[in-house]
């Protein structure tokens, strides 16, 4: 069994603190080793076909309301009337929960200008290979999720050494450090997300400094030898009493954790 738990999940369901303590930079150290192998192989032949020159948006992650991809959508066609040679990219399944039960290919559609729409592709669900090229030839990494447990996609994004951009909710926080390994904004808010996004592309320097950190963090907090070392430190920190001196309901209080009813 390995245990990962950070600050949000302590608090969303009341368990002790936090078992990884906070670094310097202020987020906690919760060690997972990335891996894109339940997307399985299809679809190979999407690979990137995006002129290198331009800089490019790319979001992964299923088209759906938790991920918040209704108000990136909504933000796009800001970003290109401030940044007309940028390019935006989203990788993942759609689904019709877009307003009025819509996809969010057609939500998009309804919503977006002409610039926008030429600008944007829609890329369905990839294999790992090309995932991977998309990863490193974006610009940078747009994460508008409502909400994340941890956030795979993201920490995906640090590895490859790309700033990320996404929304101050849940865990988050945790893994994006605003201003330093990427942007927080406000949930919901495509104007904000618009602004982060245009500020990144304008200030290529500014992105690639922060795409660094991200790597380096990635690196330094979330790697597999983090995992091992902070789940055997769990290991050594739980006391457990003797099996024959436990009386029912006991162990689980012995050990931190409140007993199930």
């Amino acid at each position: 069994m390995v245990c990962l738990r950070g600050e949000f999940l302590s608090s969303r369901w009341a368990l002790p603190d936090p078992l990884f303590p906070r670094s310097e930079e202020g987020a906690s150290g919760v060690a997972i080793e990335v891996t894109a192998s339940e997307r399985g192989a299809g679809n190979a032949q999407r690979a990137v076909r995006h002129d290198n020159a331009s800089p490019v948006v790319f979001y992964a992650g299923r088209l759906e309301q938790r991920k918040g991809v209704r108000y990136l959508l909504e933000a796009i066609p800001r970003v290109v009337d401030a940044v007309p040679e940028v390019r935006f990219r989203l990788e993942g399944r759609d689904t019709s929960d877009a307003p009025d039960d819509r996809s969010y290919e057609a939500y998009f559609a309804a919503l977006a200008t002409a610039e926008a729409l030429a600008a944007t592709t829609f890329l369905g669900y990839i294999d790992i290979e090309a995932l991977g090229q998309e990863y490193a030839t974006c610009t940078v990494f747009a994460a508008p999720s409502l909400f994340e447990s941890f956030g795979q996609a993201h920490l995906e994004a640090m590895e490859h050494g790309k700033p990320v951009v996404a929304c101050a909710t849940a865990a988050t926080p945790e893994l994006v450090l605003d201003g330093e390994t990427g942007i927080l904004v406000p949930a919901r808010d495509s104007q904000a997300l618009a602004e982060a996004l245009i500020r990144l592309l304008r200030d290529p320097q500014l992105a690639g400094r922060m795409g660094e950190r991200g790597r380096a963090r990635a690196a330094g907090h979330f790697s597999v030898d983090a995992l091992v070392e902070c789940t055997f430190s769990v290991y050594q920190g739980v006391r457990v009493p003797p099996i024959s001196s436990v009386r029912p309901g006991q162990l689980g209080t012995e050990a931190g954790v409140a007993p199930t009813p």
